[in-house]
């Protein structure tokens, strides 16, 4: 998705190490509250526009309204407090002149109750973390979502992808669950800014 409609100049924020980095076609500014994360992400960008790094928190971007053509957050807005995560989506939305993309666990579905299950018998490890940094402090559902003005897509998730290894199967899996949000892992969230006409 990201290779598909990033353009002109994209915001990456909560760039975390860069896992998305090599998908930007437009000028891209990473942006972390972790200097070694936009270190990161920068040195694994490769694309042919230019990228610059920004160390600031999500909830406190410096930069002007409208001025991102597209806008990713990914895995981050779970590891705010409640307080903090309408004010954050409002900024976000604030700072694009086109579209932003966010992604979220999905925490109403049948992937949640299987993580459950799977956390149970070890194949995930517990939610708590020493590091509060990664721990999810928001859950979100598609009506969640929706309710904050987003249209609601869905996913398998990167993290069940990768520790279920069951190949081409997943690719079936996202087809359904980008129409079917309930059923996705990941809840990805798509946002237009309406141009106003003079």
């Amino acid at each position: 998705m990201i290779q598909k409609v990033s353009k002109g100049l994209c915001l990456d924020a909560g760039c975390g190490k860069g896992p998305h980095a090599q998908f930007y076609n437009g000028t891209v500014i990473f942006a972390d509250i972790n200097y070694y994360f936009v270190s990161s992400a920068l040195a694994r960008y490769c694309g042919t526009a230019k990228a610059y790094g920004v160390v600031s928190d999500i909830r406190y971007l410096p930069f002007p309204d409208s001025l991102f053509d597209f806008i990713v957050c990914s895995s981050v807005i779970e590891h705010l407090y409640e307080e903090d995560v309408l004010s954050t989506l409002d900024s976000l939305k604030l700072l694009t002149r086109g579209r932003l993309q966010i992604d979220v666990p999905n925490e109403d579905g049948i992937i949640s109750d299987l993580r459950k299950l799977l956390t149970r018998l070890g194949v995930y490890a517990t939610g708590s973390s020493e590091d509060l940094a990664l721990e999810h402090h928001s859950q979100f559902s598609p009506e969640r979502l929706k309710g904050y003005g987003f249209e609601v897509r869905g996913c398998i998730g990167w993290v069940s992808s990768s520790r279920i290894k069951i190949g081409p199967i997943w690719d079936l899996y996202d087809s359904v669950a980008w129409r079917m949000p309930y059923v996705a892992g990941t809840l990805i969230g798509l946002y237009e800014k309406k141009q106003v006409k003079p």
